[in-house]
């Protein structure tokens, strides 16, 4: 996810939402989105997961039942889930380019908040939902938290580095590691874990815990602009997983099991991300495409070639576990390895959970994205 600092939104919009739910129900919804069903149903710039740990490409949808036994609340906790949605579209309404899609979101955020007690976005929205069916392939993306000092010492050496000035070129992952960009990108912190800081870079963002339990937000910063290589899928041609094996979880497990070959296929993968520090809120996710936090759950990364940034839609899909998840969602985000309209990364939010789901996560769906011309407007009249 790439963008500045999106805290400063609109403080109309704000002050209409919380008349309506209130200031602490608001941003209990917002810290509980995480995790609400999504989380709990697997017993959580942006890059998939194992989109880009394989190299993932789209596959035919398998349209799941929402009937089946122990599928979550299609919407979440009444009138919890549908206040994290009002979020997501408060947040992304001013940051949109277009007029009529700005608009939209307005519309759509009214509807949310004149929703009875209970009722859930899906049923509030599901009415507006009249575009074409896309098939998707739906994978997954976290917030990661490793653990970080300001000075190196024996055990914390892995540098995780800012920006350097803008360059025609830079060098690959395996020279910038060498240190040859040791006079240039600064070094913001230093962790113990060479594998969790490879995955921060799939990830482009995450949480740093300090000595005295402070918590620091990192936000995607660049690249060296060379080119991802995914080395799941290095593994699966080697014969040492199988395409069904290749799960994050796994791959970072072989990763660990060889110690004197993990750095060298992480660094076959030569593209290298620079970091900045955010100050954000504990509760508030990290900016997006928009420029804004994201909301678990509810943010995806899309291809914004094909769909716009602010984009709302209903998405279908299989969580790994097995259960349907069925979600109102909004484009606020894109990645390296989303490429068409076949694709989309799901913002699952920080803590374990939701780098399980994320690493796990890899299930073909539907998604209907909304049409704006053809849904009332905000007092409520036809297009």
């Amino acid at each position: 996810m790439i963008g500045p600092d999106g805290s400063g939104r609109g403080m109309d919009a704000g002050e209409m939402v919380r008349r309506r739910l209130g200031r602490e129900r608001l941003a209990a919804a917002c810290r509980a989105v995480a995790s609400l069903p999504l989380a709990r149903g697997a017993g959580a710039c942006r890059l998939g997961t194992l989109a880009l740990l394989v190299g993932l490409c789209a596959c035919a949808p398998v349209v799941p039942d929402r009937r089946a036994a122990g599928a979550p609340h299609p919407g979440g906790a009444p009138g919890q889930e549908p206040s994290a949605l009002v979020c997501a579209l408060q947040r992304s309404a001013p940051a949109v380019a277009h007029a009529e899609l700005r608009e939209f979101l307005r519309v759509v955020e009214a509807r949310l908040r004149a929703a009875p007690p209970g009722a859930s976005a899906e049923e509030t929205l599901g009415a507006l939902a009249v575009g074409r069916t896309q098939a998707v392939l739906v994978t997954g993306y976290d917030e990661p938290l490793l653990t970080g000092r300001e000075q190196p010492d024996a055990r914390f050496r892995f540098p995780i580095l800012g920006a350097p000035p803008r360059a025609a070129s830079y060098p690959s992952r395996a020279a910038i590691e060498a240190g040859a960009l040791a006079d240039q990108a600064p070094i913001l912190f230093w962790t113990d874990d060479e594998i969790g800081l490879f995955f921060l870079h799939i990830q482009g963002s995450g949480r740093l815990v300090l000595p005295n339990g402070r918590k620091i937000r990192l936000g995607y910063a660049g690249t060296n602009g060379r080119r991802y290589t995914a080395i799941g899928r290095i593994l699966v041609e080697r014969g040492e997983l199988s395409l069904a094996e290749a799960t994050a979880p796994a791959i970072r497990a072989w990763l660990a099991g060889h110690p004197a070959e993990a750095r060298a296929l992480m660094q076959r993968n030569e593209r290298f991300v620079f970091f900045r520090r955010l100050e954000l809120p504990e509760t508030a996710g990290p900016p997006g495409a928009l420029g804004v936090p994201l909301v678990a759950g509810r943010s995806v990364a899309v291809d914004s070639a094909v769909v716009p940034l602010g984009s709302v839609g209903i998405l279908d899909t299989t969580l790994p576990s097995g259960q349907p998840l069925r979600r109102v969602v909004v484009a606020m985000d894109r990645g390296a390895a989303i490429r068409g309209p076949n694709r989309i990364d799901l913002f699952l939010g920080p803590g374990a959970a939701a780098a399980e789901i994320a690493g796990r996560l890899r299930s073909p769906g539907q998604v209907r994205w909304f049409v704006p011309g053809a849904a009332p407007t905000a007092d409520g009249t036809g297009p």
